[in-house]
């Protein structure tokens, strides 16, 4: 199945099979992180604290399907839903069948986020009809977005589509649950766990939130009630530096700035390996070009 991995079975699928779509999500880059990864030189473990919709770590399985793969996310909905559909993927499409799909869906956006948000406050994990909701939300609500309340409430508002957007079909749900099996460990946890297990022969790829462009605004902002402020980027550069020293390889990506230069390079030690230009949606929704970097020690 890796010859077609990830290519894609539903309609519109562009860039490729997803399982969620993620503003700031790495599938186009992925030509660009795949040599500083050096995936033919690792003979440990491959280690991503920041899965947000897995598509690097979706792609790492299919281009090396037989190494060990460490995954964890802040976010508990995201790791339940990863858990999930890699125990039960039949059990989300059922759920996802008993949700509306068709031209009226939008009546039903917000009590369907109410329903999420009930749920979310009973820290479930491996919870098919909890996955099948995160799903519908993020494929019906605003430009792929997560975002949270500081109550930890999910609060992406009803998007506008051209026509209803599509359900995931068995077969592409099948697929990720066959990648998910080659992921040893999956789980809701800080950054700071899984790069505390690094050592010589992993390699590690870090996506954080992005650094703001401007000093005094917030960062790791709205993504989980439990990230905040510039010691959250300061404490990842102290694990990611302890983890280089230990022998483990290391690659980071965000947003190109003063900040991002201040905390990574010029205080942190690491160098720009790749810049690209990628398109990246404001607040209003407007699309403009901003420069991604990709950093290593």
């Amino acid at each position: 199945m890796y010859s077609t991995c990830l290519q894609g079975s539903e309609p519109n699928e562009g860039d490729g099979l997803k399982l969620l779509k993620w503003q700031g999500g790495k599938d186009r880059l992925w030509k660009h992180i795949e040599p500083l990864l050096q995936l033919d030189r690792v003979t440990g473990r491959y280690i991503e604290p920041f899965l947000g919709s897995g598509a690097v770590l979706f792609r790492v399985v299919c281009a090396r399907p037989k190494m060990r793969i460490w995954g964890s996310d802040v976010n508990p909905a995201l790791i339940n839903l990863f858990q999930a559909v890699q125990i039960d993927a039949a059990g989300v499409y059922s759920k996802l069948q008993e949700l509306p799909w068709g031209p009226a869906w939008a009546e039903d956006y917000y009590d369907i986020r109410d329903a999420f948000n009930v749920i979310k406050t009973q820290n479930l994990s491996k919870h098919a009809l909890y996955a099948a909701l995160l799903i519908w939300l993020n494929r019906h609500g605003f430009n792929g977005l997560y975002r949270e309340s500081k109550q930890g409430m999910y609060t992406v508002p009803v998007g506008a589509f051209p026509k209803p957007p599509t359900m995931p079909t068995m077969a592409s749900l099948q697929e990720f649950q066959a990648l998910l099996q080659n992921v040893e460990a999956l789980g809701t946890a800080d950054f700071s766990y899984l790069l505390n297990y690094a050592q010589a022969g992993d390699v590690i790829y870090a996506d954080p939130p992005y650094c703001p462009e401007q000093p005094d605004k917030a960062m790791f902002t709205n993504y989980s009630k439990e990230e905040s402020g510039l010691g959250a980027h300061l404490r990842l550069l102290a694990s990611l530096q302890a983890a280089h020293s230990r022998g483990a390889r290391v690659v980071l990506s965000n947003s190109s700035g003063e900040i991002t230069e201040s905390v990574y390079v010029d205080h942190g030690g690491m160098r720009v390996a790749t810049r690209v230009q990628v398109p990246r949606t404001g607040g209003r929704g407007e699309r403009r070009p901003t420069e991604e970097w990709l950093l290593t020690f």
